[in-house]
This record gives structure tokens, C-alpha cells and sequence, in this order.
């Protein structure tokens, strides 16, 4: 991909892998998100990193996420938890995208794993 920028050429050689490019996320969005959404963010793109670390953002496909997703549902994550890890990816992807370093969305069009929350028993009176 060679994109063409006033300010700067990006090619292939310029543009970050996932692993080098996470941590500039967590830094740009410090102080934009409330602390415990940038701590979250940061727990996901751990979990990110075992899958995407080497590759560049603008090699990510579509089949690397829906695999990601897959693996972590047969590792008895719940679907919310899931899809919750998808959203921050997006997050993270539409920033890069922002910054000109992909055209398009690996995640465009991906749709979210329905799931059912658990029941909860209500409590008694004598619970409470």
C-alpha cells in the first residue's frame, strides 16, 4: 500500500506493527477516556497482542479477527466479553486510520456474537 500525504509518504516500511503501535493508542488516548476505559482498552489489546503483535496494521484481515474471537469463546470467554475486545480493536484501528496509516477496516461488516446474559436468582428478604 503506498499512500500519498502532503506531509508524508507512508508505505509498507512505514507503518507500525499492531505491538508498536498499541502503546502509542494507550498514550494518545490517556487523559481523552476515563481512566478505567483506558485500563480495560489496555487488558484487550494484551490479549490483542498474542495474536496481532508482528503484524502491521495494514495486514490485518478480517479472518485474523473473526480467529481472535473464535479462540477466546472456546477459552470460555462469554460473547459480551468477546465482542467488547472487537470494539476496542475497532477503536484502536479507526485511530490508525485516523492517522493515515490504513484506508480501510478489517472490521467493517464483522458482526457482533449474540449472546444471553446469565440469569441471576433474585435475592430474598432475608438475604439482603
Amino acid at each position: 500500500m503506498v499512500k500519498s500525504n502532503s506531509i508524508q509518504s507512508i508505505t509498507d516500511n512505514n507503518i507500525p506493527s499492531f505491538s508498536s503501535f498499541a502503546p502509542k493508542y494507550l498514550y494518545e488516548i490517556d487523559g481523552l477516556k476515563r481512566p478505567k476505559t483506558v485500563e480495560l482498552e489496555e487488558l484487550h489489546l494484551k490479549h490483542l497482542k498474542q495474536f496481532l503483535g508482528s503484524l502491521k496494521l495494514n495486514k490485518i484481515s478480517k479472518q485474523h479477527v473473526v480467529r481472535f474471537r473464535t479462540a477466546k469463546i472456546k477459552g470460555g470467554w462469554t460473547g459480551r466479553t468477546a465482542n467488547l475486545s472487537i470494539t476496542i480493536l475497532n477503536n484502536l484501528l479507526n485511530h490508525a486510520k485516523d492517522n493515515g496509516l490504513i484506508d480501510t477496516l478489517p472490521t467493517t461488516g464483522l458482526k457482533p456474537i449474540r449472546w444471553k446474559p446469565k440469569k441471576r436468582p433474585l435475592f430474598a428478604p432475608e438475604q439482603i
